[in-house]
């Protein structure tokens, strides 16, 4: 039997210079960007829309984006957007400005100038307003959905056939993904071009496998705590428990934002990003949070500093969380037991894994305590050297490694709101007789008007250098003991 036309046509969602899927009086219709400008049309190369009921979001009037295309102010675009978000669910003003940059990023997803977009986890028990927060940005977002399961087929569709944003609406997302055994689905979003493999052993060689790509822009809600590693991967909201009288979002009050977000897009999908260097924002946390920043320069260069400092937040509270890990014990274990631990003052020193084991085990029952391979296993797994001295395992330290740990655990924070500078280098002991063994008191008004008392021992022969840090949080280095000799602190009150 013959086919017919229409069924001969390719049926596409995703092409080369397309805008989005709009809506011409309900038609799914196609509009582009092209050199004369935004075009639409109902086919083109003979590949045709998806039909309406083939579209699991809501399309905006192509007429209406032709409009705003022309006339419209990306600044105050960026602001009616903060102001929409406002109306339901409480969310602080950090908050609000991560979501709304979100929110545009997601509207230039594919831009080649963005290769990773943070997951938006809003965490926190039952009846704090998860689902109306996550509602009223999904509306908004780029052919956003909202679903209240994890079924992979499903997930593997949207973001094949429509790079959809997703928002996942559970109650409890570990355990959801655990039963459907799709952690890597979900923690594979954040990144273009990551690909999830799935095995069909009843086909043959070379057909038995298939690969989906499932970046796209993703928000989690969960009742419960997420894995650590997916947590890395997230920008955490908690919502916080202030109950009142809100909207209910509904796809129609974003349509309006919705069509002035898509013709953002038409403006914005060829533009070169500005180009933002945060080095206090370093690692996974600087690859997912760079998009926002791009975006937000872009858009509303006025809120920089703002989300500046609302993500330096989110990392101190990272590592603060990540200080009650188990690695975060370790790190603390190996704080405590590089008290003057090389003698001579050599800037290289080694610990005991068996003394890390005992520091971790120190006041826990024995049915509690932590075997001494494990924890061998997790400073090896740290990416701390470890080496061997007759039957004993030593960790492998050195100034670099140390700083880098007290950096990622937060032992030890350089950002400051005013008052006191702390002037840190590598340098010679005061006293040469005493090289490798004197140390250097002092105090410090912390931000909070408490006092800070800090003894350091200088190694011998580093070189000298310093320089001046203003500090937020030295609250890590009240404990007298908590500092290896090897930095001299000199503080300054102004």
């Amino acid at each position: 039997m013959k086919k017919s036309k229409e069924t001969e046509k390719k049926i596409s969602a995703r092409l080369p210079k397309l805008v989005d899927l709009v809506s011409d009086k309900g038609r799914p219709i196609y509009l582009f960007l092209l050199d004369d400008g935004l075009v639409t049309t109902d086919e083109i190369n003979e590949t045709v829309p998806p039909k309406r009921e083939q579209i699991p979001f809501a399309l905006v009037e192509a007429e209406e984006v032709k409009r705003r295309f022309r006339d419209d102010n990306d600044e105050e675009l960026f602001a009616a957007v903060d102001r929409y978000l406002r109306r339901f669910a409480h969310l602080s003003d950090d908050q609000r400005l991560i979501l709304t940059a979100y929110v545009f990023a997601s509207y230039i997803q594919d831009h080649k100038d963005v290769q990773y977009l943070p997951i938006i986890y809003l965490y926190a028990v039952h009846e704090r307003g998860k689902t109306r927060a996550g509602q009223a940005a999904i509306y908004l977002m780029y052919r956003g959905l909202h679903m209240v399961d994890i079924r992979e087929a499903n997930v593997f569709r949207h973001a094949e056939y429509f790079a959809a944003s997703i928002f996942f609406d559970l109650m409890d997302v570990g355990k959801k993904l655990d039963r459907n055994d799709s952690h890597d689905v979900i923690l594979h979003r954040c990144e273009k071009g990551a690909i999830v493999t799935r095995t069909n052993p009843d086909k043959p060689p070379f057909q038995d496998q298939k690969n989906y790509q499932v970046y796209g822009p993703t928000i989690l809600a969960s009742n419960e705590a997420v894995h650590a590693i997916l947590e890395s991967r997230c920008l955490p909201i908690s919502m916080a428990n202030r109950p009142g009288r809100y909207e209910k979002p509904t796809p129609d009050k974003a349509a309006d934002l919705k069509a002035r977000l898509t013709a953002w897009r038409a403006r914005s999908m060829f533009r070169e990003l500005p180009t933002i260097d945060y080095p206090e924002i370093s690692g996974r946390l600087w690859d997912i949070t760079d998009p926002l920043f791009r975006v937000c320069a872009l858009v509303s260069p006025g809120r920089l500093e703002a989300l500046r400092q609302a993500v330096i937040n989110i990392d101190i509270a990272k590592k603060e969380e990540a200080q009650s890990t188990l690695e975060g014990r370790i790190v603390k274990a190996i704080i405590d037991l590089s008290i003057d631990p090389v003698g001579a003052g050599a800037p290289d020193w080694t610990i005991a894994i068996q003394d890390i084991t005992d520091a971790l085990n120190q006041g826990r029952p024995d049915n509690y305590k932590i075997g001494n391979e494990r924890v061998g296993r997790k400073v090896k797994a740290m990416s701390i050297p470890r080496v061997r001295t007759g039957a004993r395992r030593y960790a492998a330290m050195t100034v670099e490694i140390y700083e880098i740990l007290l950096q990622q655990y937060g032992f030890m924070h350089t950002s400051c709101k005013s008052g006191t500078t702390v002037t840190t280098g590598m340098g010679g002991t005061e006293d040469p007789d005493n090289a490798g063994d004197s140390a250097n008191d002092g105090s410090v008004t912390d931000c909070d008007g408490s006092q800070t008392v800090i003894r350091t021992v200088t190694p011998q022969g580093a070189d000298m250098t310093s320089e001046k840090r203003d500090m937020t949080d030295m609250t890590d280095l009240r404990n007298t003991g908590a500092h290896p000799p090897i930095r001299k602190i000199e503080v300054k009150i102004q």
